[in-house]
Formats: structure tokens, sequence, C-alpha cells
């Protein structure tokens, strides 16, 4: 089985590329969208804080590193490791602290307006931790971050409590909502990926069992053929037709060989040599004529007159043509029959095809069909619409029937 690399799997990894993708995108979307609203708030937090300078510089940091992590979301379209959250969570955890020591206590006309800007900042990056995290241990990044948040708010912000902990109570829900969503979209990703990855191999080994059975296909008669040539009991009278057969199979074969335009079907493996799908009659009779030649040393009867009116499509009547060739080449190898009757004839709407010969026979029940039989004969011609039966007994002889509609 031919090994697929994982380049070559590499585009059936994108169901999770496509969902960190996506969480980078809403991360960064989100994370923009917070600094456009807290621009409104800096001026404000700057008309009170208590050293400018100090508040400049908190201002510069937070805004620039946020903006570089929102810019290589956009960029990269990945969720970026661990450290870099840990750095993101830790700059918004200092800024909250930092925003708490440069900006006075809260007014009581106007709550918490010093961490306006840092408390919108200190939620949207819990909530892109809840996007971020692998495990739940991950999560602590979100905790850590409000807690501080906690601690500003009340301990030198002096914020009113029941917007302080709204606050808190609904970033704790966003972060684990968005994290409850994000790794449900992983698993899925994970799964989808994996399943892809299966189907991949499955269909390469099915094109390699296809592959195999074709070669089968090709190889099957022209083996019998020079097995019967090398074998010293087959009669003298036999070995003309055998090595003119054995001409004409090589010449397949090459063409079989060379032939990379296409993919050989079982139907177009019993055509002609210069690979075209069928024999130049298109007619039953013709099909039926065709695969009796090289078989001079069988003592066939013929009887196709009947099916000359029968037109049939061209690989219907490759698919005929192999396999009645395929049937006269096992009554020649195995049957030892003294009469073999091949008949054709148009009835009811319909025609059938009849290759009978008075040899050993076998029991149906017991022996298995072989490769010629199964896959030249009922396998080739049900990929045509066309049916199939073999009889047979021990002592008398063998019947392949062939029926199809006309």
């Amino acid at each position: 089985m031919t090994e697929v690399r994982d380049d070559v799997l590499s585009p059936e990894r994108a169901s999770g590329d496509r969902v960190e993708g996506l969480l980078a995108l809403g991360a960064a979307a989100t994370r923009l969208a917070v600094l456009a609203a807290s621009c409104f708030s800096v001026s404000v937090g700057w008309a009170v804080t208590t050293n400018r300078p100090a508040y400049a510089t908190l201002v510069v940091v937070t805004f620039g590193t946020t903006l570089v992590l929102t810019v290589r979301l956009l960029v990269l379209r990945i969720m970026p490791a661990r450290l870099c959250w840990i750095t993101d969570a830790s700059i918004v955890a200092v800024s909250v602290l930092g925003l708490g020591l440069v900006t006075p206590p809260a007014d009581p006309g106007d709550p918490g307006v010093g961490l306006l800007w840092a408390a919108g900042l200190c939620g949207n990056a819990c909530t892109t931790v809840g996007l971020w995290a692998r495990r739940r241990l991950d999560l602590l990044g979100a905790v850590t971050m409000i807690g501080i948040y906690l601690l500003v708010a009340f301990g030198l912000n002096r914020a009113p409590a029941p917007l302080v902990l709204s606050n808190a109570a609904m970033w704790t829900g966003f972060t684990c909502a968005t994290w409850v969503v994000a790794s449900n979209w992983r698993a899925l990703a994970r799964e989808t990926d994996t399943l892809r990855a299966v189907a991949v191999r499955e269909a390469a080994r099915a094109g390699e069992l296809a592959a195999l059975d074709r070669a089968r296909l090709v190889v099957h008669d022209p083996a019998a053929i020079l097995r019967m040539i090398a074998d010293p009991d087959t009669p003298p009278q036999a070995l003309s037709a055998l090595r003119q057969q054995a001409a004409t199979e090589a010449v397949r074969l090459r063409t079989f060989m060379s032939d990379t335009r296409t993919v050989r079907t079982p139907a177009s493996v019993g055509g002609s040599s210069d690979g075209s799908a069928g024999p130049g009659d298109p007619t039953l009779a013709g099909a039926v004529r065709a695969a009796a030649e090289g078989f001079a040393d069988l003592p066939i009867e013929l009887a196709v007159d009947l099916a000359e009116s029968v037109v049939l499509a061209p690989p219907v009547a490759a698919a005929i043509t192999q396999a009645v060739a395929t049937c006269l080449h096992n009554v020649r190898e195995h049957a030892g029959a003294a009469l073999v009757v091949v008949h054709a004839d148009a009835c009811g709407g319909g025609w059938e095809v009849t290759v009978r010969d008075d040899g050993r026979g076998f029991d149906v029940n017991r022996v298995v069909p072989g490769h010629g039989l199964r896959a030249l004969v009922h396998d080739n011609l049900a990929a045509q619409g066309v049916r199939s039966h073999v009889a047979s007994a021990p002592g008398e002889g063998c019947t392949v029937t062939m029926a199809g509609a006309c």
C-alpha cells in the first residue's frame, strides 16, 4: 500500500486550521472594537489622572502591545502560543492595577470613570483567554485578571459594588461560554480531519485495489495461453492457435502498459489491440465471432445467425467478447470437452448468449469461481448491465448464460 504523506494530507487538516483562523479573527475583531471604544474614555482618564507621565506611558504600552497582538492575529490567522497570551493577560492586569494607582477614587456621581477603558480591555482579555485556552488550567489567566480588577476596583478605585460585581460576573460568563464553544469547535475539527484523513487513505487503498483488479483482468487470459504453450501435454494441433492468440495478447498488454491517457476499465480491457472499446462489428453476432477467433483447436459449434440484428453499444460488445473468450479459455484449459456450443439469439425484446461444453464440469456449490469467471465474466458484464449465470455439475459440463436488453 502506498504511504500517504503528511504533506499530501495537509489540505485534509484544513478544518482545524479554519477553526483556529476563525477564533483568531474573532479575537482580533473584538479587541479592535474594544480599543476603538476605549479611545473615547482615554481623554477622560487624562483629565482626572494624578500622574500624567505614568498615565501616558500606561496608555502607550497597553494600546501598543494589544495592537501588535491584534495585527498578529489578523496576519497569521492562528491563535498564538501560551506565552503570548500570558504576556497579554499580564499587560492587561498591570494596566488595571496601574490605572488604579494613577487615577483618583471613583466619583459617586460618575463611578468608575478612571477604570473605564481598562475595565473594557480586561473583559475582552478574559474572553480572549476563553477562546485560546486548551485546558481548564489555562483559564486561570482570566481568573487572575478578574481578581486584580476586583482588588483595584474595591481597594483603590472604591467603585460601587453592583457595578464591579456585575462586570466580574459578566466576564466570567463570557470566558466560560467562549471556552466551551471554542473547545467544541476544536474537537469537531479534529474529528473531521481524522475522518477525512481516513477517507483519503481508504480512497488510496481502493485505488490500489482497483489498479490490481485491472491488472488481473489484463493478464488473466494471456497467463492461461502462456501456461498452455509451456505445457508439454498441450496437443500439437492447438499450438498454432495458441501462438496466434499469444501474439495478439502481447500487443494488447503492450498497449495497456503504454496507455497513460485514460484509466483502463474492465470493459475496455477486452477491446481491440489498439485500445478501442470493442470489435469492429457492433452486432451481438460479431462480438461472439470475435471472441471465437483463435480457438480453432476447440471443437466449437457456433450458432449466431439469429443475433445478426442485435446491435450493441461498443462497451457492451467488448464485455461480451471478453466474457465469451474467457469461457473458451476455461474450456480449453480445464474442461476436456468434446463439443463446445456457442449460441447467440434475440428473444422477447432482449438477447442471450450461451457457452455450453460437455466437459468435466464442477460442483458450483463447492468450487469457488476463479478470477476469470468472477471478474471477466460476471463483474465485467454486470458493469454493463448484462446478467450472467453459471450452471455446472461434475461430469455434465458447464453452461454460462449471458443476457441483456436490446
